[in-house]
């Protein structure tokens, strides 16, 4: 079986750029042009042991003792021993299909950050190598915008690792790389308001959630969740694509044990980390729920249903931090008052965040770079179109 290599090194960017502006985009299956990049970190070898060549060698060994007849496109090395042996290797070459991410294999080229970055985040010599590499990439693959659809982490194509590394947010990285190709302004920033018309729409947000492996199925994302937050928007005022980033970011895109059923909780409403090895008493039952897992009990809030509970109390609770009860209309004053008396917002809140920098040392504690987390999540979203 031939195995599609072509070992080669790029010492600059600019020496990398200067290659793929000589080859074609390609389609590794019938009909569909590459359209991205999957990221993926070694784990090993790890920059101490990288030998540059040898290394490579050695991996393409590895390789073919597992049978395939390919590998990932690109290796990353920055820091390495020998800054001879730094730089961007290649492979397999960018105009072959590889192998490194399932079914992404067929639409995506494959990146490797060499190292283990499920302990330490890329370093700042790094970082930018590896935006840059993938921004080149993402021109050659005519991207209009960065998304979960064409940039993604290997867990990110239905593995179970952690790979690129459970210190890279890809999140992060796509809003980073965002930002060098498309040098825009923002449409959802840390001082943006948390009371405004819809920034993204219902289709561009189930997209997004649907990309992920949470509690709930698609179609309860289209037809429960996403559309009551918009129907509460319209009653509220609150942004509901904000309100959406939000339970992105708390319930880690609905996998969290608090979001699950039957708790249901979109945003750690009522949750202080508190646990207790006793049942709490009857008066007190209902800020609690028990963990099967832990075999304690961990305060926090449970709702009954999503539509009529769950999402009304994030939504009032929004509601109720970005405007103080003087300045609210009747209506926000009723919907606040009902969807939040099993926890009511103390005064000392009320209307602390006009903006999402309003949520960072009041809903998140400490919570520095909390509002840049929300704005980051918004503003994917709104890239799903």
């Amino acid at each position: 079986m031939t195995f599609a290599v072509d070992i080669v090194q790029w010492r600059t960017v600019a020496d990398f750029k200067k290659h793929v502006s000589t080859i074609a985009l390609p389609s590794f299956i019938p009909n569909t042009p590459v359209d991205g990049v999957v990221v993926h970190h070694t784990w090993k070898p790890t920059l101490a042991d990288w030998r540059g060549e040898t290394t490579m060698n050695g991996m393409l060994n590895y390789y073919k003792r597992l049978g395939w007849n390919a590998a990932p496109h690109l290796f990353i090395a920055i820091g390495s021993p020998n800054i001879a042996n730094d730089g961007i290797w290649q492979m397999t070459p960018l105009t072959t299909k590889g192998i490194h991410a399932g079914d992404c294999n067929n639409t995506k080229w494959g990146i490797e950050v060499v190292g283990n970055y499920d302990i330490a985040p890329w370093s700042d010599a790094l970082r930018p190598v590896v935006y840059d590499v993938v921004a080149e990439l993402m021109k050659k693959a005519n991207a209009r915008s960065i998304s979960l659809r064409n940039l993604r982490g290997h867990r990110e194509c239905g593995s179970t690792k952690t790979c690129p590394g459970k210190m890279i947010d890809m999140d992060v990285v796509r809003n980073d790389v965002q930002s060098i190709l498309f040098p825009t302004v923002e449409i959802v920033s840390r001082n943006s308001s948390i009371i405004a018309p819809a920034r993204c729409t219902q289709s561009e947000a189930v997209a997004y959630l649907s990309n992920r492996n949470g509690w709930y199925t698609h179609d309860e994302l289209k037809n429960i969740i996403v559309p009551a937050y918009f129907e509460y928007g319209a009653i509220t005022g609150v942004d509901p694509c904000v309100a959406i980033a939000q339970l992105i970011h708390e319930t880690g895109y609905l996998t969290s044990w608090w979001s699950n059923r039957p708790r249901r909780n979109p945003a750690g409403i009522g949750v202080t980390g508190q646990t207790s090895a006793t049942k709490p008493p009857a008066s007190d039952l209902q800020n609690w729920a028990y963990n099967e897992q832990t075999k304690r009990w961990h305060k926090g809030l449970s709702f009954q249903t999503w539509k009529d509970v769950a999402i009304p109390a994030h939504m009032a609770r929004l509601l109720g931090y970005a405007i103080p009860p003087q300045k609210m209309t009747a209506q926000q004053q009723e919907f606040v008052q009902k969807h939040t008396a099993s926890r009511p917002i103390p005064s000392r809140v009320q209307g602390c965040a006009p903006t999402l920098a309003g949520l960072e040392g009041t809903w998140a504690f400490p919570g520095k770079g909390y509002a840049d987390k929300l704005s980051i999540h918004a503003n994917n979203i709104i890239r799903m179109s």
